[in-house]
């Protein structure tokens, strides 16, 4: 990504110090100044959204077996569809554009075997019916729900905000050197990573998601970050045959190396700068957790079954720590308000649930609507009590409703009796 070269030079150009640096989401620039679409870089998709990034791995795994079609095993192509129907089930995005990617290239292949396509397609097309059962099991769980009018076909609004702009800087330094092959490389046999690049840059710009339009950018830009150096590697392999061309390929890849690598020194240093208290665009970029709470929430990990849904309150927390119950004590909750891309009324409704059984001051009404929700322990601590009140807090020391399971200063928990 190009984006740090440019912040860095629009802190300079501006007089701003670089300090500055740290308060900046370096790898959504394109957003940030220019109001478009995002691309997360690859360290990313490890630090941040492990599932998206397996289900590429998985995926470029199947998108090898179309090159072997002519061979006639059809084993191949189930192993394919395995691949597939799982990242189907994990990130169903990224697995649904690459199942896409997968039936393109196949159908390509096997145009260009002639006379040999009947056993490309028998070697390609088993990796139709892991996948059709994974898109079932999807749908019978639940996985799509919502998302039917969640997603839009034509220009993207946020794409078309700088058109040209936002992939230069978000894929540059790796699209100037894959765009050769991206054009020429037709005859030499790089369907899939040609076809991932066209289905990449048709979701980036003519797919929206309504409920959260920047969410495209990110789906879209992995499928490009993952093919793309396949085009890279065919530009620099084919550039190896011809001196001049060899010398100025190096060149390009040594100039991308020097113009992506500042987004990603700030990025790692910025994901790690906990000393960083400011407030960032609606949230804190550090979130510190006062020993009280990490006491509680270690209680919780250590002395409930895994089972146990624990509720805290959900609007107070908005963006810091709507996710405090889940990744510390390692428990469900009744409800919640994620940064959700599908914003679905079941949400609204079992958070204002959550909310009121904090809000009244009537500890058995606070026991009703626990028990309507399944809760089995009440979280508190020093976000409950400035939203609510001290008052509010009390009801739940009603030992005819609820039982103290833990204090520690400002948090505690209560069990639901």
């Amino acid at each position: 990504s190009a984006e740090g070269v440019h912040a860095t030079w629009t802190l300079w150009q501006r007089g701003r110090p670089f300090e500055d640096l740290r308060h900046l989401n370096i790898d959504a620039i394109t957003y940030w100044f220019l109001r478009g679409l995002t691309v997360d870089g690859l360290p990313r998709s490890l630090w941040y959204t492990p599932q998206h990034a397996a289900a590429c791995a998985l995926s470029l795994i199947a998108l090898a077996v179309p090159a072997y079609a002519p061979a006639r095993r059809p084993a191949i192509g189930l192993g394919a569809g395995i691949g597939l129907g799982c990242a189907l089930i994990v990130s169903p995005a990224i697995g649904g554009a690459f199942s896409i990617i997968y039936g393109l290239t196949a159908v390509l292949c096997a145009l260009r075997s002639r006379s040999l396509w009947f056993g490309s397609l028998i070697t390609t097309s088993p990796a139709a019916v892991p996948t059709a059962m994974a898109l079932a099991w999807c749908v019978v769980s639940g996985t799509f729900e919502g998302a039917g009018g969640a997603v839009a076909f034509g220009l993207s609004r946020s794409a078309m905000a700088a058109p040209i702009m936002i992939p230069m800087l978000a894929l540059g330094p790796l699209l100037v050197i894959a765009v050769p092959a991206l054009i020429l490389g037709w005859r030499l046999r790089i369907e899939a990573p040609i076809t991932a690049a066209v289905v990449g840059f048709f979701l980036f710009y003519f797919v929206t998601l309504t409920a959260e339009p920047i969410w495209i950018g990110w789906r879209s830009g992995q499928i490009l970050l993952v093919t793309l150096p396949a085009l890279a590697a065919t530009t620099i392999a084919q550039s190896m045959k011809h001196r001049v061309s060899t010398v100025l390929v190096r060149m390009a890849v040594v100039v991308s190396v020097v113009v992506g690598l500042p987004t990603a020194l700030i990025d790692l240093h910025n994901a790690q700068d906990v000393e960083n208290a400011a407030m960032g665009p609606g949230f804190r970029w550090t979130v510190v957790m006062s020993p009280d709470s990490q006491a509680a929430v270690t209680w919780i990990r250590e002395n409930t079954r895994p089972d146990a849904v624990v509720q805290m309150s959900v609007t107070p927390r908005g963006r810091e720590t709507w996710t405090l119950i889940p990744p510390f004590p390692e428990r469900r909750m009744a409800a919640g308000q994620p940064i959700s891309l599908l914003r679905i009324r079941e949400y609204e409704h079992q958070s204002k649930l959550a909310d009121g059984m904090f809000k009244t001051h009537d500890a058995e009404e606070a026991l009703r609507i626990a028990r309507s929700l399944d809760v089995d322990f009440v979280y508190v601590d020093q976000v409950e009590r400035a939203a609510f009140g001290e008052a509010a807090a009390e009801k739940f020391r009603d030992t005819r409703f609820f039982n103290e399971a833990f204090s520690s200063g400002a948090a505690a928990v209560y069990e639901v009796r």
